[in-house]
């Protein structure tokens, strides 16, 4: 065999190391924060998802600060039509970040209870929040969502820095 086959190979086994590397650490990650009563801080998603600007709009159209969807709001206004809300309604940060957090932490957990074999923890209901529900429940997660669930996790151990130095 030629040394293209062998070049190729040994790229696929580091690229295939570490993926998996990056999946032991996830779910080593997932495991730290399991609980029945995960809670995801919102707060701490702001910037990963609009860089603090609540008119930001996603190329697949999502807006404001916590960039919430159509289909999010679609499901928020069957379960709340007495609070109806419309996506430009998503631009006012405070109804961005009720209809945000409800689904993080009301929506997502009953999509993960309901439609995966999965722990309900904080890990994935980041995942399923940038990723969307299907992707966790696949395991198509790719390599932005990772960072993404990451920074979260590294946004609260700085946080908890600070307040231990102040």
């Amino acid at each position: 065999m030629g040394r293209r086959f062998w070049f190729a190979f040994v790229i696929f086994f580091i690229i295939g190391f570490m993926v998996m590397a990056i999946l032991d650490f996830m779910s080593q990650v997932a495991n730290s924060h399991q609980t029945d009563g995960a809670h995801v801080d919102i707060s701490r998603i702001i910037m990963a998802e609009s860089s603090g600007n609540p008119s930001a709009v996603s190329e697949k159209g999502a807006v404001g600060l916590y960039q919430v969807s159509q289909p999010v709001l679609d499901d928020w206004n069957r379960e709340y039509p007495s609070m109806y809300f419309t996506l430009k309604d998503m631009y006012n940060p405070e109804k961005c970040r009720i209809v945000a957090s409800w689904y993080m932490n009301v929506k997502i957990p009953d999509y993960i209870k309901s439609e995966t074999y999965l722990l309900d923890s904080n890990v994935n209901r980041l995942i399923a929040y940038h990723a969307g529900i299907g992707n966790l429940r696949s395991g198509k997660i790719g390599l932005e969502t990772i960072i993404y669930v990451l920074n979260y996790f590294k946004e609260g151990s700085n946080a908890t820095e600070k307040s231990a130095v102040d």
